[in-house]
């Protein structure tokens, strides 16, 4: 397993990896533990934002202070899954289980996430030190590095695969993931448009099989249960679509390399900025008006750039360069990225939004200002997920929030902001702080029924989830439109209610949650060090 530096500054926005056990400081090394982890307006802020009793808080910021448990989950067929899975089960477990250490306690051996479907996701917190030393641990180390290799396993954070599995992704459905890299998530999703596949297609030819008088045996249970409905206009083969898309060119290379292991035909990988994803004109005309009829998806991904601060338990040097403004930049380009992503939507068609940021200013705010935008609950439902998952623990979406500006400074309202805009600060509203970054217009929307999932909760990552159904077509409202201020407000000038340029080029190009962290400059060395190792939980998606 590989081991990551820590040099120079980290791509923002990630949440993703470089979390490895070794830091770089004053040209020598040091272990994982000696790294300071402490950011005084980091832990200001969300002791305020979350209000946790006592005994919860301490145990909170414990939990982000440790390493994260190394996880993996099964991909391809559920059949080729399950099968893996059982030569995990049967031939490495019980012979990691007899390991002692030398004060004679047990070695954890790996376990399945209790809430996974299938046993299909697995993580362990025995540390690297401790696997090194022990050849039942070599040879399973061997089995994760080959199976990674050929596309049977895929090495990603247990929080990161948790929207997929709230999507509702039937076979036959066409799926859009606007902010696909590296890949974990669309493989998730490419999974599931393919899912029975192999169980209808054994249906239809044993059908055929019949018709021609030959006896193929006794069905199996998987044929029986299989639906020929679900997906019925292939002989069973599956006909929906995932088009995987990122705004960065090289990652979407990545993107290809990672799911090209599948080998699905349902896959398309395109190279566009989120903000402005085209519309997809379809090779035909309603036959009603004769106008051009364009291509809407059942289901959306919508798992946009973020700031990442729900990753310090693998990106060490967030503790360092976490700022309170790193979510300002931000917060547009978000909005955008979801009414896009609503305006693509069927009616009825879900959209799943998620950061792995505990920040409601990427959260909770993006949702009510797109809802917003998109002319309010009439047109866009949240839906309720959870009573999906039920071994996964978390926590219901805020209703009320403060937010911090990039001076460190809290506001409880806008109006608070407009006040000491008008009598303090000669009508300037702070730096990139907007209205809709404030729960001002938020008490009609049902924003407790978005997710959060905080690490000492089941010893994860942070995430945020918030499944979003349309109701209704709509004419989204101009986004000038939407940032104007209140007529009684201050005269706020032009650089207090924009966005500064550059801030949200950048923030444009950011990677979406789920890929890793790689110091620039590293990251060929970085790849060339998965492929030997095989990719160390530093290496895994969030």
């Amino acid at each position: 397993m590989g081991r990551k530096n820590f040099r120079g500054k980290t791509r923002r926005g990630g949440g993703g990896g470089g979390g490895g056990r070794g830091a770089q400081a004053g040209g020598g090394w040091r272990d994982y533990a000696a790294i300071t982890k402490e950011n005084e307006k980091f832990q200001e802020y969300y002791d305020s934002l979350l209000q946790l009793p006592d005994d919860e808080k301490k145990l909170y910021w414990e939990t982000l202070r440790r390493e994260l448990p190394n996880s993996f989950r099964f991909c391809g067929s559920k059949g080729h899954a399950l099968a893996v899975k059982r030569l995990l089960k049967c031939r490495y477990i019980p012979e990691i289980v007899k390991i002692e250490k030398e004060d004679g306690s047990p070695v954890e051996a790996p376990i399945p996430v209790p809430w996974y479907p299938d046993e299909l996701a697995w993580w362990m917190t025995t540390p690297k030190n401790v696997v090194r030393k022990f050849p039942p641990f070599a040879a399973f180390q061997k089995f994760l590095v080959s199976e990674t290799s050929i596309g049977n396993i895929s090495r990603q954070e247990v929080v990161s695969m948790i929207p997929p599995l709230l999507m509702d992704l039937r076979p036959g459905m066409t799926v859009l993931d606007m902010c696909a890299a590296p890949g974990s998530k669309s493989a998730q999703l490419i999974e599931m448009i393919h899912r029975g596949e192999e169980a209808r297609v054994r249906k239809v030819l044993r059908a055929f099989a019949q018709e021609d008088g030959l006896d193929l045996g006794q069905e199996t249970e998987d044929e029986i249960e299989a639906n020929l409905e679900a997906d019925p206009s292939d002989n069973g083969r599956a006909t929906g679509l995932l088009i995987a898309n990122d705004s960065d060119y090289k990652r979407c290379h990545l993107l290809v390399h990672q799911l090209k292991r599948l080998s699905s035909p349902n896959l398309i990988v395109t190279n566009n900025d989120a903000t402005q994803f085209p519309s997809l004109r379809l090779p035909c005309k309603d036959p009603t008006t004769n106008k051009h009829v364009y291509l809407r998806f059942d289901r959306i991904l919508a798992d946009v750039p973020c700031s990442g601060d729900g990753t310090f338990r693998k990106n060490a040097n967030l503790w360092r360069d976490w700022q309170p403004g790193n979510a300002l930049g931000l917060h547009p380009t978000q909005i955008r990225i979801l009414v896009r992503a609503l305006q693509l939507l069927k009616v009825g068609g879900r959209v799943v939004y998620s950061t792995c940021s505990m920040n409601p200013v990427e959260n909770e705010s993006v949702v009510a200002a797109a809802i917003g935008r998109c002319g309010g609950p009439a047109n866009v439902e949240i839906v309720d997920c959870h009573d999906q998952l039920p071994a996964l623990k978390r926590r219901r979406g805020l209703k009320t929030w403060k937010m911090m500006d990039k001076s460190g400074r809290m506001w409880d309202s806008w109006a608070e902001v407009e006040s000491f805009a008008k009598t303090e600060n000669e009508g300037q509203i702070p730096g990139r702080v907007v209205q809709t970054m404030f729960p001002t217009d938020c008490h009609h929307l049902p924003l407790e029924r978005c997710m959060r999932v905080y690490p000492h909760m089941q010893d994860t990552g942070a995430f945020f989830i918030a499944v979003l159904e349309k109701k209704a077509e709509f004419k989204a409202k101009n986004e000038n439109e939407a940032k104007k201020v209140s007529d009684d407000g201050p005269a706020a000038t032009a650089d207090a209610i924009k966005v500064d340029q550059a801030q949200e080029a950048a923030a444009a190009s950011l990677p979406s949650t789920e890929e890793p962290a790689v110091v620039k400059g590293e990251e060929e060395a970085a790849s060339k060090e998965d492929v030997d190792s095989g990719g160390g939980q530093e290496n895994q998606d969030g």
